[in-house]
């Protein structure tokens, strides 16, 4: 009995580590926009989470995030972007390159993408870096991680659920002003233009 409660208390101590291990902390609300860090990441980027609701369906919304020589319409800094393999429906490469602020060099991404539909109707959309997949370009700093996830839930028709998680380090030397950019500004941003280009197609 006294091995058992021993167990019971060890068990309940990882689950509440666990638990502040993966606590956020909300960053931004505005918009219907909530955009978080993860409280103990000790990166010098942070973790980052974004939540909100979307008045579209999930395949809509889909072919936006798809889309990719059209980011620069509303991912923030994209300068452009482009496709580089198309290997299924639901698989490819991607090249894009990222404004930075002067008199900072651009950054540039090679990114592996691929689509999940799961059991409960959501659709993942991960995409992470592959750096190597092409030769660095001159005057540009390759961005070395890159790990983002959407994660697409649909309530009607029309109203979709959508968290967003990314990690991110853009390489070479980074000032204050760009780790803000990568970290709240320039996530919740591309957001609040990723809502007006949705209620923008859906007009049309």
């Amino acid at each position: 009995m006294k091995n058992f409660l021993v167990f019971i208390f060890s068990f309940l101590v990882i689950i509440e580590l666990e638990a502040q291990q993966n606590e956020w902390n909300l960053k931004i609300n505005k918009d219907g926009i909530r955009v978080y860090n993860l409280k103990n990441d000790t990166s010098k980027f942070k973790s980052l989470k974004v939540e909100t609701f979307l008045n579209t369906s999930s395949s809509d919304l889909v072919a936006i995030i798809t889309d990719i020589k059209n980011h620069q319409e509303w991912v923030y800094g994209t300068k452009l972007s482009y496709e580089l393999k198309k290997l299924s429906e639901y698989e490819s490469y991607f090249y894009k390159e990222v404004r930075s602020p002067l008199p900072l060099a651009n950054r540039d991404l090679i990114a592996h993408l691929k689509i999940s539909k799961e059991q409960d109707k959501s659709v993942k959309i991960e995409t992470e870096a592959a750096p190597h997949y092409l030769k660095e370009k001159e005057g540009l700093v390759r961005v070395p991680l890159f790990k983002e996830v959407w994660h697409i839930i649909p309530f009607t028709d029309q109203l979709v659920k959508v968290e967003y998680f990314l990690k991110v380090d853009p390489g070479g030397y980074v000032p204050p002003v760009l780790v803000n950019l990568f970290a709240t500004k320039g996530p919740y941003q591309s957001f609040v233009n990723l809502t007006s280009l949705v209620k923008e197609r859906k007009r049309k």
